[in-house]
């Protein structure tokens, strides 16, 4: 196998002599540095459009606060998710919960704040969201989700 043969099979374009003098030409030399240029600039736009979500994402403390609460209602056995008046497992529940979260973006900083825009009633109808016990009791998801911030804020 010749040199250039080899060259060609590690990809290294510059290695060998009579390679070289293919990258003398103006025309090629140009090309490697627009595309090296082109790769810059993507990435220089890539950090400048992630920033803002490192800046204003939630502190991760909250976000624990805000998954605890999504987690209370899908893993629940004992609890209905009241929506628009129709019964919902802990399933879908927490399925819309985090639709609406992932929706309201960074307006929610909190998990007061989810329970304010997300959990306490629709968007749409704005009837407010209920969470049926096991015994039959209604309760507001908003009365409910506090209860249980309070509960997760007394243990960690």
């Amino acid at each position: 196998m010749n040199a250039a043969a080899a060259s060609k099979l590690r990809g290294n374009a510059i290695a060998f002599p009579e390679q070289q003098k293919k990258l003398e030409k103006p025309a090629l030399k140009n090309r490697l540095c627009w595309v090296m240029n082109f790769r810059r600039a993507c990435f220089s736009l890539m950090i400048v459009a992630l920033l803002p979500a490192l800046l204003w994402g939630r502190e991760a403390r909250e976000q624990a606060r805000i998954d605890f609460l999504i987690h209370g209602v899908e893993t629940a056995t004992d609890v209905k998710f009241i929506r628009n008046g129709s019964d919902y497992d802990g399933i879908a529940g927490a399925k819309h919960l985090r639709m609406k979260l992932n929706y309201a973006g960074e307006r929610v900083k909190t998990a007061e704040d989810f329970v304010k825009y997300c959990a306490s009633e629709s968007s749409f109808t704005h009837q407010k969201y209920k969470i049926r016990s096991a015994d039959g009791t209604m309760t507001d998801t908003a009365t409910y989700f506090r209860a249980k911030l309070r509960e997760f804020d007394e243990k960690h």
